[in-house]
């Protein structure tokens, strides 16, 4: 260490209002009283202020943990966030983060700070959301905020199982609200809750066929989800596209509109669970090589 001289003592206030008040740092000072940057730090040493002192004290402002840890893990703040907020370069606060030992990438920080208290013991999504559900980014991949968190609670989720609200809240994701159900059950508790809550709810279509998990077809037209019966588009598709004599006694289809027979071999179900016929099927593939 250079030698110490007690004549510094008189400027010790300037130099502190300097370094604290206007940023400047020791290399500056240092020039303006005509002595190098190593005496400069010398005289601070004798005044018992290290380099580490000196930062916290220009930034004593809103470099604490207290502070610090309010932004990011309530506020959902990231250091390049901070720093455009009180105008200082990212490496200044990560090395604040650092030193106070906060975490901003740990995921659950970020969960968290996207959330609020809501009513009822409820947990609210903030952040971005689709149709009221949460939607959370994890390296780089959009999850379900309410799947995410249920799954670091208590692992993971069976394939074709979906999550119930107990709380018939989306934007919640207080897991000890959810319920783990398959899909038909999680339907068959929507329409029990509309109907329990004296909500006009059509359990049947107007032919008489219930709405049940398996009838249903749900779809989206101009921004609205609508839902039909299965069996009335399977009857409305026969009788469009199906003439009688492709029919047997008893009313039900036995070949296709091109008198191809509906054996087992030369069948299929598509997903609104009608007959194709295969031989049509496979004659219109060939003949789309040739267009």
């Amino acid at each position: 260490m250079l030698h110490y001289e007690p004549v510094w003592d008189q400027r010790k206030g300037y130099v502190i209002d300097q370094v604290v008040r206007h940023g400047r740092n020791v290399s500056e000072i240092a020039k303006e009283f005509g002595v190098s940057a190593p005496r400069m730090t010398a005289v601070l040493q004798g005044w018992g202020l290290s380099a580490r002192e000196l930062k916290r004290m220009r930034h004593a402002g809103w470099a604490t943990p207290t502070n610090l840890r309010k932004l990011v893990q309530e506020d959902g703040f990231r250091p390049s966030q901070i720093a455009e907020l009180y105008k200082v370069s990212d490496d200044l606060v990560n090395s604040f983060l650092k030193e106070f030992d906060i975490d901003w990438h740990d995921p659950m920080t970020r969960f968290m700070a996207k959330t609020k208290p809501g009513e009822n013991g409820c947990i609210l999504w903030t952040a971005n959301n689709y149709k009221g559900y949460g939607r959370f980014t994890v390296n780089g991949e959009d999850v379900w905020a309410h799947r995410w968190i249920y799954e670091q609670k208590h692992g993971p989720i069976p394939k074709g199982m979906t999550i119930d609200h107990l709380c018939v809240n989306p934007p919640c994701v207080n897991d000890e609200h959810m319920e783990v159900v398959t899909q038909s059950e999680n339907t068959s508790r929507m329409h029990k809750r509309l109907i329990d809550a004296g909500v006009r709810y059509k359990t049947h279509c107007k032919y008489g066929h219930e709405y049940t998990y398996d009838n249903t077809y749900y779809y989206e037209k101009d921004g609205r989800k609508l839902r039909q019966c299965r069996i009335c588009i399977k009857d409305r598709w026969n009788k469009s596209y199906i003439p009688s004599r492709n029919r047997g006694e008893d009313g039900r289809v036995t070949s296709c509109k091109n008198g191809h027979p509906y054996t087992d071999d030369n069948k299929l179900i598509n997903k609104y669970g009608i007959k194709v016929c295969k031989a049509c099927r496979g004659n219109y593939k060939k003949f789309r090589k040739f267009m």
